[in-house]
């Protein structure tokens, strides 16, 4: 093979292993942008913005309002907690035995 040859190889398998590290980047850091989105929900927010917001949750585990249960990719657990008819009353965050609000009380 000619050196032009062997340079591009070489220059195109960089060039792959780039992008496939800055994937896989993105995808270890996506529990900040999936936060991003649960800071997004105001109090009072149906379901249904809710829901187009951040999606449809894993799990309701409420009796009486319902609690959205979302499990984020860096392990957080998000609960948002829903008052039917009138709207969202707490977005609560769960990692590593810690609670933190971030809407609510």
């Amino acid at each position: 093979m000619s050196k032009k040859i062997i340079i591009i190889i070489l220059i195109i398998i960089a060039a792959v292993a780039g992008v496939i590290y800055k994937t896989s980047m993105d995808n270890s850091n996506n529990g900040g942008s999936e936060m991003s989105k649960f800071q997004s929900i105001q109090k009072g927010m149906t379901e249904e913005q809710v829901f187009g917001l951040v999606g449809q949750p894993q799990a309701d585990i409420g009796s009486g309002i319902h609690i959205y249960k979302y499990v984020l990719s860096n392990n957080a657990t998000m609960l948002v907690g829903v008052v039917p008819g009138t709207g969202v009353l707490y977005v609560r965050s769960e990692k590593d035995g810690k609670t933190e609000t971030l809407i609510g009380e």
